[in-house]
């Protein structure tokens, strides 16, 4: 049976794992890590801010994923980072009961003085506490955007008798975040992606009994009429649910209540929220479903008799992926558990995102365009043999090539830590002047072969590298195997504290069945575009391979594979 492309959500382990069984929290906290196959991570898709639930790579081995990312929720929440204030909190007494009405205002004698829940991630910016008021900000994304506050447990005085008291009423007061800055650096020749900026309309109530330590019951309060940033508002939220009954001992507020997802068909009928990589995979397969279908219209292949093998899928779709590299806002990124520090989504692939945003518009446009001209190939590089295609860049905007294969099975019997890669083939580009640009390279941050089972490793976040590029005056010094300059300490590839070794430290992936090369600003001229044949022998590969620049398509066919004439 021919192989077909397949698409697996990446999980939700991410720094909040769902999963009781898998305690994998961070880095290496995959639940899918395929080798040939798209795995799709989460993003929101009010800001494309890349889900705290959704899992980060890399696999236990190394290599990159997930590939690429996709919407796993529609948003109903604000974006975070607003400020939350809130003042007094009140419980009306039934006016028949003579009980006299239950007040709460921050910083008071025998007021709510407790904040659990309220960003406990971020050391930068606490809840802070001033006569009456309590102010916080949102942190993170997905199921934890949320801002708790929490009385006494049990209060100070005795129990709430739920009986005597008809409603609850708080003072709030949201204030958005800045807009965020216009344009996409990374992406001039697309549109901006949007940010939505909504205040949330819903209040959470969780209240419970004496017995254990949960909350037993919850009730949601729409608000009557929007409220509006910056103007205080008070809200009375009745309690007339059949849960609120008996003695009450904790009680907790949840303004900002996230209810996020995507309409899914449920097991039991009808469609129902749910968020998560879950969603974001099957978006992922759809634009690929349409990829599909354009190019069986356009002729290039025949979905019955010939499909395109899995590497052209993945080659097209992480090709015109659009890269979401950003330095995160103080308050929207959540802190990583292995690392205590933010997780930043540097230029090139990463470790959060893979290449990107899925971008079904780009990908339509270069498959639009082969039909004028082809815009990408397939070949078969036997080991060790280099192959040379000629490239004329005529226009502006960045020159982009990946290579994609389809990898041979391992050995299940292997290590989990070690490498996967059966057959390592190699790019490079080489300028007019000469120059080699070597492709993208992630180096793994350091992993405890002894010890990950806990959910959580022992290193810095200076040893979590952003993606690395090398420029060298030759095919040679570029594939020497030498180091990268300025790469920072890490474990030695045997080190005697039993850290797994580690690959891809010099200017080649070792790792990865895909590779790619990107020149922000190439100038006019004749490039070359080199594929290396796997270096380790084993039998001839199949690759795919993707050229670009900018969004016009403009470079010319490759000439045929030749020998190289700048080659080793």
């Amino acid at each position: 049976m021919t192989p077909r492309p397949a698409f697996f959500a990446a999980g939700n382990n991410g720094l909040f794992p769902q999963d009781e069984l898998l305690t994998l929290v961070g880095y290496y906290g995959l639940m899918v890590n395929f080798k040939d196959l798209l795995v799709v991570g989460s993003v929101e898709s009010n800001d494309a801010e890349h889900s705290d639930t959704s899992s980060l790579g890399p696999t236990l081995d190394g290599r990159l994923k997930p590939d690429v990312v996709a919407p796993g929720s529609s948003d109903l929440r604000p974006l975070a980072g607003f400020e939350v204030q809130v003042g007094e909190l009140r419980l009306h007494a039934r006016p028949s009961s003579g009980a006299p009405d239950r007040v709460w205002r921050w910083g008071a004698p025998g007021g709510w003085v407790g904040a659990g829940g309220l960003n406990p991630n971020d050391p930068e910016r606490p809840a802070r506490v001033s006569p009456g008021v309590l102010s916080g900000f949102t942190y993170g994304g997905s199921w934890q955007t949320r801002v708790q506050w929490t009385a006494g447990a049990p209060p100070p005085e005795a129990p709430i008798e739920a009986a005597l008291y008809e409603a609850l009423s708080v003072e709030l007061r949201y204030t958005l975040p800045p807009a965020p800055p216009a344009g996409d650096p990374l992406n001039p020749d697309r549109p901006p992606l949007p940010a939505t900026h909504e205040l949330p309309g819903f209040l959470q109530l969780r209240y419970g009994d004496g017995v254990g330590e949960g909350f037993d019951d919850a009730l949601y309060f729409a608000y009557g009429e929007p409220l509006r940033s910056g103007e205080w508002r008070r809200v009375r939220l009745p309690l007339d649910a059949p849960s609120w009954a008996g003695e009450v001992h904790r009680l907790r507020l949840t303004p900002g209540l996230y209810l996020g997802g995507v309409y899914a068909p449920s097991l039991s009928g009808g469609y129902e929220l749910a968020s998560g990589t879950s969603m974001a995979s099957p978006a992922a397969a759809g634009v690929a479903a349409l990829a599909l279908e354009q190019l069986a219209a356009q002729g290039r292949y025949d979905l019955a008799a010939a499909p395109p093998p899995p590497a052209a899928l993945r080659a097209l779709m992480t090709h015109t992926a659009r890269d979401l590299a950003r330095a995160p806002e103080a308050a929207r990124a959540a802190w990583n558990p292995d690392t205590q520090a933010r997780g930043e989504y540097g230029a090139g692939p990463d470790w959060s995102t893979g290449y990107g945003l899925v971008d079904a518009v780009a990908l339509s446009a270069l498959i639009a365009a082969d039909a004028a001209a082809p815009r990408w190939r397939e070949g078969v590089a036997a080991p060790g043999e280099v192959q040379v295609f000629a490239l004329e860049v005529t226009g502006a905007g960045p020159l982009k090539v990946t290579l994609a294969w389809d990898d041979p099975a391992g050995s299940a019997l292997t290590a989990h830590w070690a490498p996967k890669l059966i057959h390592d083939l190699d790019l490079a580009v080489l300028g007019p002047d000469g120059a080699a640009y070597g492709p993208w390279v992630l180096t793994p941050p350091p992993l405890h072969a002894e010890r990950y089972e806990g959910g959580e490793d022992e290193f810095s976040a200076g040893f979590v590298l952003p993606a690395a590029r090398c420029r060298r005056g030759g095919l040679e010094a570029l594939w020497s195997g030498a180091p990268r300059e300025g790469l920072s300490a890490a474990p030695d590839d045997v080190d005697p504290l039993g850290f797994a070794p580690r690959l891809n430290r010099g200017c080649v992936d070792e790792l990865n069945p895909q590779e790619q090369v990107r020149l922000d600003a190439p100038r006019p001229g004749r490039y070359e575009v080199v594929v290396r044949g796997p270096r380790a022998g084993g039998a001839p590969q199949p690759f795919t391979l993707v050229w670009s620049q900018g969004c016009a398509w403009d470079i010319s066919d490759p000439a045929p594979a030749r020998a190289p004439s700048r080659a080793p």
